[in-house]
């Protein structure tokens, strides 16, 4: 029978492990929802390889997932939101013309979702910054 730190790393290892599977198939942008979900597996994964430490429990192949994290994923994250943050505040800076109450409304969406990524690549940079400590 495992123990709970020994299920709580398993169960967060698969998790994150699907995650950046995912994301690393990814050919396009990444879903802003799915980079702040697999962020937070990261993190919880993280708690977890600690737990196990604490519990004497080795947890190599979940150190060397987050490491893979790290190094392949969160550098990519992190230029992805950048760009797209740029090429968003282009857009919408280029649109000056007298707009129509669609345009408006589309331009309201563009600052909305210019807004989520500012926000997700705050975090992202957070989380950039625990990894430096």
């Amino acid at each position: 029978m495992s123990t709970t730190p020994d299920r709580l790393l398993r169960s967060e290892h698969d998790a994150l492990r699907g995650a950046v599977d995912r994301l690393l198939g990814e050919t396009g942008r990444l879903p802003v929802s799915d980079v702040v979900g697999a962020y937070y597996l990261a993190i919880s994964l993280g708690a977890a390889v600690e737990a196990a430490r604490r519990a004497g429990i080795a947890a190599h192949e979940s150190r060397d997932l987050l490491d893979r994290f790290n190094r392949i994923l969160h550098p990519r994250v992190a230029r992805e939101l950048s760009d797209a943050i740029q090429e968003q505040i282009t857009r919408l800076q280029t649109q000056s013309h007298e707009k129509t109450r669609k345009e408006t409304e589309c331009e309201a969406g563009a600052y909305s979702r210019l807004r989520e990524m500012m926000s997700t690549r705050e975090f992202v940079r957070q989380y950039g910054h625990g990894m430096d400590v």
